[in-house]
């Protein structure tokens, strides 16, 4: 019941927005929700050059993806009140597909705890994941979905980020599920889109592994997941190819996403640096910070090999924090799924610290938009110090998100207050599957 109400009360607060053109207006030129590569305005730019028989890549206008940009440009020639439509119902199918996720997977938790209680440390059933998890939590989260500022300001800006969240969110969901097909589909479409989700790649073998009906092996799940992955690219990019058939269509999208070559200010680490940076050193830290990105995958897999829908959180994160183009829409789903680890939050570390700094940075970044742009009191450096606390705030909730989820495993296992065989010392935490 309670979360029919947050869908309705999320859907009525995206109609209200819509109907108020100061505010549209002012968050489409928020640089916190727009990027070069989700804008609004520039997939709108690129739908006039496409309809008058021009290269949209060679104007250095549009660097989204072809089949969204042929699927807005038939919505606004043929239907153009079906666009906002289109946006909410989108924000809409995430909230159902995240709040089903999320019941289904602490479902499973909650049996597997269950069947695992012999190798539990007595004493610890307070710390333990309890029935009233599931009921609630998947709750907060289609409310959390649904109602906080990152998604609605992503929503009524138009811009491309919701529909990456809706491929991510149904990926979590076919995730629990085990289904290869589907997770290889929507890891398609948003690699399509973004590219950074191949890495999900090596999660999507896990959880088959992990929630498939008939068990198989792991090397078989990745080949599957691998093939199945190809079979949907190759697919995609065939479709993007008919609806622009140049080459350089197909290239120009995944170019611009790897070199950003545009140094528009946002919310990320890349625009400031480059801007800063020497043109002879220029390619060699685009390739670190590029890797930057990727190189975690690998070693998370290995240590979180028995936890692969925690692999997706830490990715899906870490991904939007470090990504060449991130925006605030990128950090809405994953913030929204820190309820799903509710059950580690009495061993976070500093979440006073880390929320204030989230709230303080998001506030401080459009105050010193201000004073740099329209005031001219300040410049580059005050914006850039508040998209550097911001990103700091994402990344140690992420860290700490994840130390909190290792150390609630060790807990369960050696008890509350473990100690060090043959001393009297309390352990320290050791990082186990």
């Amino acid at each position: 019941m309670y979360e029919i109400c947050a869908l309705f009360v999320g859907i009525g607060l995206r109609m209200w927005l819509f109907r108020m053109p100061r505010v549209l207006l002012w968050i489409s030129s928020r640089p916190e929700i727009e990027t070069p590569l989700t804008s609004w305005g520039r997939l709108i730019e690129g739908e006039a050059l496409m309809r008058n028989s021009q290269s949209y890549q060679n104007k250095h206008s549009y660097h989204g993806s072809t089949l969204l940009l042929a699927l807005i440009s038939y919505l606004n020639l043929n239907a153009p009140f079906l666009v906002e439509i289109l946006f909410i119902a989108s924000d809409v199918i995430s909230a159902v597909a995240l709040y089903l996720f999320a019941q289904k997977f602490l479902r499973k938790e909650l049996k597997s705890q269950k069947e695992c209680k012999e190798k539990l440390f007595k004493g610890v059933s307070s710390i333990l994941i309890k029935p009233e998890h599931v009921s609630k939590v998947p709750t907060i989260i289609c409310a959390l979905y649904m109602c906080n500022p990152f998604s609605l300001a992503t929503c009524i800006s138009k811009s491309s980020v919701t529909f990456n969240n809706l491929f991510l969110a149904l990926f979590l969901l076919s995730a629990v599920q085990g289904s290869i097909w589907q997770m290889a589909f929507y890891v398609a479409l948003s690699t399509y889109e973004t590219l950074y989700p191949v890495q999900l790649l090596l999660a999507t073998g896990l959880c088959a592994w992990k929630y498939q009906e008939k068990p198989s092996t792991l090397k078989i799940c990745y080949l599957k997941s691998l093939a199945c992955f190809t079979f949907w690219m190759a697919l995609i990019l065939t479709l993007s190819f008919l609806c622009e058939p140049t080459t350089s269509s197909l290239l120009s999208h995944y170019k611009f996403i790897l070199s950003a070559p545009d140094q528009t200010p946002n919310v990320g680490v890349f625009w400031y640096f480059f801007t800063e940076v020497f043109d002879h050193f220029h390619t060699f830290f685009m390739c670190v910070f590029q890797i930057n990105v990727l190189i975690y995958s690998i070693p998370m897999s290995i240590k979180l090999k028995s936890h692969p829908v925690f692999l997706v959180f830490m990715l899906i994160a870490i991904t939007g924090i470090f990504k060449s183009y991130p925006s605030v829409g990128d950090a809405s789903l994953w913030l929204c799924l820190l309820p799903l680890w509710s059950h580690t939050f009495s061993y976070l570390r500093y979440p006073s610290v880390t929320g204030a700094m989230l709230l303080t940075s998001t506030i401080l970044c459009p105050v010193m938009w201000h004073m740099w742009i329209n005031a001219h009191s300040a410049n580059a450096n005050f914006y850039f110090a508040a998209t550097l606390a911001y990103t700091t705030a994402l990344v140690l909730i992420t860290t700490d998100t994840a130390m909190a989820y290792l150390n609630w495993h060790v807990r369960i296992r050696e008890g509350l207050k473990p100690c060090v065989a043959g001393t009297s010392e309390k352990a320290v935490l050791r990082l186990m599957n």
